[in-house]
């Protein structure tokens, strides 16, 4: 009897020490994940993550706020995805903003950012408008682009045959043509903001992205990195997010991201981005 019962409070010893045991192991994966995320999660981005899924045309737009305590409201940028019935894309964005010159500080991320190589100015303005045309294998065919500004008017009006992009450019009045080799699954950036979407994300995972920017001609790849999760409020509304910070150039981006890959704040320095509610007028 004695025996019996030993056995019997044995196996509940077990079971208790299995118990704690599974849970001490699953409280370590959660603190690693939170706190030590894997850094090996590294995945290419392409525009197939953004437009695989978009079966009917969806319209983003976006409050451009100058400052990160007190912000003002400076301009907008809108981002249209338009899938056509033969399995092809149209993603157009609009964008227009003014900004007084207030610093040097300013002046010079200014330059970084949209390659100026003019002298200070007193107030940048700017009205950018580009159209990409995606095939139905995700790779980029054609591109437009449009920038007005306080420093340089560009248009830019290229189509790739294979991998070779023949674009012809009219810069401050002056034609360039140019014949520029396409890496695969590159995606054509604006100075702006990335217009796209996330898609599975975790906290570690690391994103890269290869980019083709109209404006220089040139090419970047961009490193993201999913931080961590948190609440971003939202136009009053709690919106459980994904904090990705984005690397490129020597400068730092912070994107806000819920669950479903959408972003809903973007901060690059000294501009937000803050997405606004369907039917806003701009």
């Amino acid at each position: 009897m004695r025996w019996k019962i030993f056995c019997k409070q044995k196996k509940t010893l077990f079971l208790i020490a299995g118990i704690v045991l599974f849970w001490s192991f699953m409280s370590y994966k959660l603190v690693l994940q939170e706190y030590y995320p894997d850094k090996s999660s590294v995945v290419e981005s392409s525009y197939k993550q953004t437009l695989a899924d978009i079966k009917t045309e969806q319209k983003t737009t976006m409050g451009i706020y100058y400052g990160i305590t007190s912000k003002t409201k400076i301009g907008y940028m809108q981002t249209t995805f338009h899938p056509r019935e033969d399995g092809t894309f149209d993603l157009d964005t609009s964008c227009r903003f003014t900004l007084p010159i207030t610093s040097m500080f300013l002046w010079d991320q200014l330059k970084s950012l949209f390659n100026v190589e003019s002298d200070t100015i007193k107030k940048f303005e700017i009205s950018l408008s580009s159209n990409v045309y995606v095939g139905p294998d995700y790779q980029v065919k054609e591109i437009s682009l449009f920038l007005k500004s306080s420093f340089l008017d560009l248009a830019c009006n290229g189509k790739i045959r294979g991998n070779k992009l023949s674009l012809e450019i009219l810069k401050n009045g002056e034609k360039i043509s140019q014949a520029i080799t396409i890496p695969v699954d590159t995606m054509v950036s604006n100075p702006i903001g990335f217009s796209g979407k996330y898609s599975n994300l975790s906290i570690g995972k690391k994103i890269q992205t290869k980019w083709f920017d109209p404006i220089t001609q040139g090419f970047r790849t961009t490193e993201s990195v999913v931080k961590g999760r948190s609440d971003l409020l939202w136009h009053g509304k709690k919106i459980p997010v994904y904090i990705i910070q984005t690397s490129f150039s020597g400068l730092k981006t912070t994107s806000w991201v819920d669950e479903k890959g959408e972003i809903y704040q973007y901060q690059f320095s000294f501009l937000m981005f803050i997405k606004e509610p369907q039917n806003r007028k701009i």
